[in-house]
């Protein structure tokens, strides 16, 4: 079975962003004490993120081995959109609080919401182009 462009767009993008929350997730797990002094945040936050990061990574490439036409996966696919979002928006949050990150903590968590906000834009670009192109098939296999 041959993938539209939407598609093979919305898993690039899915995998690519399971593959940078597997790597995020990994460094935050494993050098907790590291990424906490050089962020400013507590060692156990640190933690805590890593494991929630990895446990994304690995529902996301799960879900990249089923059919991503299928109902249930189009709305996981809206959530993972959504839960980036809400990464982006709470970044922003973050970083105009008085939280007291690093230096270099804000400036890492700015650039990695600008990644996870590219994520989120060519996830819902893929998502969105599948909508289009099953809504104009759907007629079609209606009048069959």
């Amino acid at each position: 079975m041959s993938r539209s462009s939407s598609e093979t767009l919305l898993r690039r993008a899915l995998a690519a962003n399971a593959g940078f929350s597997l790597l995020t997730g990994s460094v935050c797990w494993l050098a907790a004490e590291q990424v906490a002094s050089f962020v400013g945040i507590p060692i156990l936050e640190a933690k805590a993120l890593g494991l929630n990061l990895e446990v994304f990574a690995v529902g996301i490439f799960f879900l990249l081995t089923r059919d991503l036409s299928k109902t249930w996966a189009r709305n996981v696919v809206g959530g993972i959109i959504a839960l980036d979002v809400l990464w982006v928006v709470g970044s922003a949050a973050l970083l105009m609080s008085a939280a007291p990150l690093t230096v270099a903590g804000k400036w890492t968590v700015g650039i990695i919401a600008m990644v996870v906000a590219d994520f989120a834009f060519f996830q819902w670009r893929g998502w969105r182009g599948m909508s289009k192109s099953r809504a104009a098939v759907a007629p079609v296999a209606e009048a069959a």
